[in-house]
């Protein structure tokens, strides 16, 4: 019996473009295995014994890099072909490796709020070696929503660093350096979800008291109120708006131009659970969001005028928050065991203890394969819907 699960990366540099793994071996499979290694001169796999992590009945758990592993294995078809037996097994576990290697996202960092200093921050963190860094740096003040430039350059995010009690936009470079203040929102008012045009001339992003979609320019200027909806995110080639509105049966996903006219219903669907938070895709040709299935909320796609709607996740849990990656191969999002935002008291209460898994971050290819849940980003993530943002330019 054979287990694999995938760890962090352990670069080491070689051709093989090493990923970590853990390995569980049955106690038989171990006896073999150590039975060959005492016969050959074969290059040994780097295997490194996890104390305390499984008793005789539940095998042996190793961690190995897959470069170590195929050099052992090379060895094995030349020196063990009689033992086909081994050999398939070992070859079978090759294939699975290789394979789990394709699904392994590129090298990158993650804009996400995060909860390491005890307040709510932005943080840019690589998810394959988990290197954090603390970008908004603003002690007893909750920085929420992060979206990077498209030129990977600056970050805008919304604070409420001032008065307490009204969020307004900042920008910021990527190095956390000359932050900015982008709106003068009216005390009390929540700006939120910002998201960019392609060129970088324009951020859109939403205000939460008045459900309008705003605008302004990344130096501050030109702030223009554009149309009603919630949680709304201009397509790349800054001619639509895909949003929210509330319906006979909850909230569904519509698309408007980004003047407010020619309102559509793209998906019949609508969903009392709400955390919809539609995204467009790099090429403005697809829309991922959140939607209610049962008493859960799983991630679907579909193209931008609602047609080929497919359900991408079946965790049954509430996934919520989709993000594309730059090149539209993969997306993130957020899970959560419950829809605490529903309800003022248990979302208060959810806050206020901030369970450090409540709301990881999880990872799956554009098409809905290989959903796994990002061990960087599994603990201390914030409560707030904000989507893991991937950095631009990073192929």
């Amino acid at each position: 019996m054979l287990e694999i699960r995938k760890k962090g990366c352990e670069v080491c540099k070689c051709e093989f473009g090493c990923v970590g793994f853990e390995i569980k071996f049955s106690l038989q499979l171990k006896t073999r295995f150590l039975h060959t290694q005492t016969h050959t001169s074969t290059p040994k796999p780097n295997f490194i014994r996890v104390p305390k992590m499984a008793s005789r009945s539940e095998g042996i758990i190793y961690k190995v890099r897959s470069c170590d592993l195929v050099r052992f294995i090379r060895g094995l078809s030349l020196n063990y072909k009689h033992s086909m037996k081994f050999a398939m097994t070992f070859l079978g576990l090759h294939s699975a490796l290789l394979c789990f290697a394709q699904t392994t996202p590129p090298s990158t960092e993650l804009l996400i709020t995060a909860l390491r200093t005890g307040d709510t921050e932005i943080f840019a963190i690589n998810p394959q070696t988990g290197d954090a860094r603390n970008i908004s740096r603003a002690l007893g003040t909750e920085e929420r929503y992060p979206q990077w430039s498209p030129d990977g350059r600056q970050i805008v995010y919304t604070s409420n660093r001032g008065d307490g009690q009204t969020y307004n936009l900042f920008i910021t470079n990527a190095d956390g350096g000359k932050v900015k203040r982008l709106t003068q929102m009216m005390v009390g008012s929540v700006a939120y979800w910002a998201s960019w045009t392609a060129d970088g001339q324009w951020i859109y992003f939403n205000e939460g008291k008045t459900s309008k979609v705003c605008r302004v320019k990344p130096d501050g200027s030109g702030f223009q109120v554009m149309a009603e909806g919630r949680d709304a995110n201009v397509s790349p080639d800054g001619t639509k708006l895909v949003y929210t509105q509330q319906g006979p049966n909850g909230y569904g996903v519509w698309v408007m131009n980004v003047d407010g006219s020619n309102r559509t219903q793209i998906i019949p669907n609508e969903s009392q659970i709400g955390g919809i938070a539609p995204v467009w895709s790099p090429d403005s040709k697809k829309v991922a969001f959140s939607m209610q299935v049962g008493e859960f909320a799983e991630i679907f796609s579909c193209n931008a005028d609602g047609s080929d709607l497919q359900q991408l996740t079946q965790l049954s849990q509430i996934s919520s928050s989709p993000a594309f990656s730059p090149d539209g191969q993969w997306i993130t999002f957020r899970v959560t065991n419950e829809a605490y935002w529903r309800d003022a008291k248990t979302r208060d209460k959810t806050y206020q203890e901030k369970v450090a898994d409540k709301r990881p971050v999880w990872l799956m290819k554009a098409d809905g394969s290989n959903p796994v849940l990002l061990e960087a980003l599994h603990y201390q993530c914030a409560m707030d819907g904000s989507r893991a943002e991937w950095r631009p330019g990073k192929k």
